[in-house]
């Protein structure tokens, strides 16, 4: 090793001494190169990833770039947020893979795969019944749907987060006879961060089912991949061996809306008992809420109280 690189690894060792200059990142409006001096890791990873483990202190890892500076006032700069030790296999992946935008490959918005101006363009379904998630006309000020007044359903309430139109509905093919299993962490993230203001979360969120053939047959439950990181950002348990679905049915895309409600009649059954009073069911796509609402009223058969239905679209 020659005296450059030696000097470099040192400088590097000692910027990873977290008690005495612990790291942080700067927006480009904060950045003041002339109070910080800037290391580039071109180390190896190994070596940089038994350093952060070893860390006791919160540090934040920027993209490219470590900035260092001995002893810096709090008052000079602040880092955009700060994550514990614990995190660093996400800073690591954020790092070596920054988010994508999956529709136009351009760099991610915040913590998407997702640009800003794909995101801006989503077709998000703010004016819903509160009941079904059925899309209102704006100019409705009737607080639930027709159809919901005439017949209150099964479940407590709905929250279909976009309307199923392009490009919502190349996502979640994408990821249902795609194995796209991004689609499913973006979906699930933007569902997270829409509920991430509520108090009154759910104790347990319920994936619709497969039937054992179906799910051997796709490989993976999409419910579940989009319930994944809703569960991780909320801190809500995922019960995956509550409810089973014991009657394997026609795919429900494939009937016509009279047909759907007798075609997943019991279908489903609780198999164990849910330690929930509060519970919400996630799908992809509700459309004429069939499903879900055969499923909650299998769960409100159990004793749950009170059930909401969680969706990525409504159609």
């Amino acid at each position: 090793m020659c005296a450059k690189q030696k000097i470099i690894e040192r400088h590097c060792k000692q910027a990873l001494n977290f008690v005495q200059t612990p790291i942080v990142t700067y927006t480009a409006p904060n950045r003041d190169w002339r109070l910080i001096d800037s290391y580039f890791f071109f180390f190896s990873l190994h070596r940089l990833l038994r350093d952060i483990i070893s860390a006791k202190l919160q540090y934040v890892v920027g993209i490219g770039v470590i900035s260092i500076k001995n002893q810096l006032p709090t008052t000079t700069c602040q880092p955009n947020h700060v994550l514990s030790a614990n995190n660093w296999p996400n800073i690591i992946q954020q790092w070596l893979y920054p988010p994508t935008c999956l529709l136009c490959e351009n760099p991610g918005y915040r913590h998407y795969d997702l640009c800003f101006d794909c995101h801006d363009a989503l077709p998000f379904n703010n004016n819903a019944c509160p009941c079904c998630g059925l899309s209102l006309p704006p100019h409705n000020t009737e607080q639930l749907c027709g159809q919901c007044l005439a017949k209150h359903p099964s479940f407590d309430s709905t929250l279909a987060l976009l309307s199923y139109q392009e490009p919502v509905r190349h996502l979640v093919r994408s990821l249902k006879y795609k194995s796209n299993y991004a689609s499913a962490r973006l979906l699930g993230s933007l569902i997270a961060d829409k509920l991430s203001t509520r108090t009154d979360l759910p104790q347990l969120i319920i994936p619709v089912p497969l039937h054992p053939s179906r799910y051997r047959e796709r490989g993976f439950n999409q419910a579940i991949e989009i319930a994944r990181p809703i569960s991780k950002a909320l801190k809500i348990p995922l019960g995956l061996n509550q409810c089973v679905r014991i009657r394997k049915t026609t795919a429900q895309s494939e009937l016509p809306a009279r047909q759907r409600a007798k075609n997943i009649k019991r279908a489903f059954e609780v198999r164990m008992k849910i330690p929930a009073n509060h519970i919400a069911i996630l799908d992809d796509v509700v459309t004429t809420s069939a499903t879900v609402a055969e499923l909650a009223k299998t769960i409100r058969a159990s004793g749950v109280l009170k059930i909401e239905v969680w969706a990525c679209a409504r159609a």
